[in-house]
C-alpha cells in the first residue's frame, strides 16, 4: 500500500524592526514545498541580507533553537542545508556582533 505524502507550501517572512519596535522593512519569498527548518533557515538568510543591503546592525530573534545549533554547530559540511548554513554564517562574521535571542 501507498501513502501520498502530504506537500506543504512554506512562505518564508520576517520584518526588521528599529529600536522602538518600529517595523523599517519587511521581506517575503515562497519556498514551494519546504520543511520548515529549511523555512527558518531562509528567513534568516534573507533577513541578514536585506540588513546588509542596507547597512543595519541587528539583534536577531529566531524561534526554533534548531536554527541557533545549526549556526554554532562546528561541522556542518554533510548536513543536507549546509550551503545556506553557511550563507548565514558569512553575513553573521562579516557584519554584525551576533545577538541571537530565542
Amino acid at each position: 500500500m501507498a501513502r501520498q505524502r502530504a506537500t506543504i507550501v512554506c512562505w518564508g517572512w520576517g520584518l526588521i524592526r528599529d529600536h522602538l519596535g518600529k517595523c523599517i522593512v519587511g521581506f517575503m519569498r515562497n519556498l514551494g514545498t519546504s520543511s520548515n527548518l529549511l523555512a527558518e533557515l531562509w528567513e534568516l538568510r534573507d533577513g541578514l541580507c536585506l540588513a546588509a543591503e542596507r547597512n543595519f546592525y541587528l539583534e536577531i530573534e529566531v524561534d526554533a533553537e534548531a536554527i541557533v545549533q545549526l549556526i554554532f554547530s562546528i561541522d556542518i559540511s554533510s548536513h543536507a542545508y549546509a550551503n545556506i548554513i553557511c550563507d548565514c554564517r558569512f553575513y553573521l562574521k562579516t557584519r554584525w556582533k551576533l545577538a541571537i535571542k530565542l
